[in-house]
């Protein structure tokens, strides 16, 4: 039976070996719910930077928007910001396009967990499908969270444990962090959106007024879009 592990922060994500395993990486508040609604809408593929300079050299290329943001504000030579909901309201801008995407934790936490074999973009709004996709294979799996500057954080850490407990009948749940938060995630599993609100990347987010996109992060399945990495882009 493969093994479900958890990695709280991407601060001791090397203590985990990553070969031969699956990683889901998840930013549920930002960066993987964000990529999940653009590939919904039809964004071609994202390219995830960690650097703010990287990303910069894509702006005026044909095709492409550069999107993002740093300490949770977009910066402001990028065309869009690091929200879900922000994409949704440019559907038309983005159908077909390229974007390439630098934020404060998610891109940093993709490219950090680039040994893995192959690594899934994971969050609530895609939670079942990407438990399914990583079900049909016979690998372990590690879920990164990617947290909040190298600290814990209590949404990514539920969508951990959210995890293990769909996937507690096929994967031994390995460890404690895996079996803590799976834990957590029963005890709260009927209102998420009020187990995080006493969280510190909630009020974060809620003083910069985007509320009502952690309301929309914190939705189960409402796509079966897996967005997966593959030679420096994700795609689906």
């Amino acid at each position: 039976m493969p093994r479900l592990e958890v990695c709280l922060t991407p601060a001791i994500l090397d203590v985990y070996d990553l070969a031969g395993k699956n990683v889901i990486v998840t930013d549920v508040l930002r960066a993987t719910s964000t990529m999940v609604a653009g590939m919904q809408l039809g964004v071609d593929h994202i390219r995830p930077v960690s650097e703010v300079s990287k990303a910069l050299e894509y702006v005026g290329v044909e095709n492409t928007l550069v999107a993002g943001e740093r300490n949770g504000v977009q910066v402001e030579a990028f065309h869009l910001g690091n929200s879900p909901r922000g994409w949704m309201s440019e559907e038309a801008r983005l159908k077909g396009k390229a974007v390439v995407m630098s934020t404060t934790n998610g891109t940093k936490a993709i490219n950090m967990a680039l040994g893995a074999d192959k690594i899934y973009i994971g969050a609530f709004l895609n939670l079942d499908a990407v438990c399914k996709q990583v079900a049909q294979e016979d690998k372990d799996v590690l879920v990164v969270c990617a947290g909040w500057k190298n600290r814990i954080n209590m949404e990514d850490s539920l969508f951990g444990g959210a995890v293990a407990q769909r996937l507690s009948d096929s994967f031994e749940i390995y460890g404690d962090a895996a079996l803590m938060m799976r834990a957590h995630y029963i005890t709260h599993r009927d209102d998420l959106y009020g187990a995080i609100r006493q969280g510190t990347h909630f009020k974060r987010l809620a003083n910069h007024g985007v509320e009502d996109d952690i309301q929309f992060c914190m939705q189960e399945n409402i796509t079966e879009v897996v967005p997966y990495y593959s030679e420096g882009v994700i795609i689906q």
